[in-house]
């Protein structure tokens, strides 16, 4: 079992937050105060050191970084795993997202809902497998940050390389993506 880098407990599937694409009905959070790097610099720390704690054949992929996002695919970039800083609720979310059509994303996910009792016992029950907005799905989870920086970069990095190792073999099962 992979270790846990964050040591602690996620928001995913803690019913805080939207689900489904059904929009939150709660009263509103206040924002957090996130300080430290700017999120560009963090986005562009994260890249480095994946391909860093990733094995040489699976470094070689696309990253595209915009709006706190951070997309990396091995192929079709509508299947792209995925690291978004939120900085006004105090969270960044690492997962692997399915936005292509309606069919391949139905069909993604219920190839991975399939595997989730393995997808929790390597990555972490933290892990949530959903289907979410406008079809799309993914495997995602949240972690509740207050500062951006060297430190959250590292354990950033491993929890979204041990995702791309765990994951991508079973995505490649049913060729969601080409083999690096």
């Amino acid at each position: 079992m992979m270790r846990d880098p964050f040591g602690g407990r996620s928001l995913a599937g803690s019913g805080r937050g939207p689900r489904n694409g059904l929009a939150n009905t709660r009263r509103p959070q206040p924002p957090v105060k996130v300080t430290g790097w700017t999120v560009a610099k963090f986005l562009d720390e994260v890249v480095e050191r994946t391909r860093g704690f990733l094995p040489p054949e699976r470094r070689d992929f696309a990253d595209v970084r915009h709006w706190g996002l951070l997309k990396l695919s091995y192929g079709d970039p509508q299947i792209h795993y995925e690291v978004g800083v939120r900085k006004r609720t105090g969270r960044v979310e690492v997962g692997l997202h399915f936005e292509a059509d309606h069919a391949t994303n139905a069909a993604l996910l219920q190839h991975f809902d399939d595997h989730v009792i393995p997808i929790k016992a390597t990555l972490g029950e933290r892990f949530e497998v959903e289907a979410w907005d406008r079809g799309w799905a993914r495997i995602y989870t949240l972690v509740p940050v207050t500062r951006l920086d060297d430190d959250l970069a590292d354990r950033t990095a491993e929890l979204l390389s041990d995702a791309i190792d765990f994951l991508q073999p079973i995505l490649e099962e049913v060729g969601g993506e080409p083999k690096p």
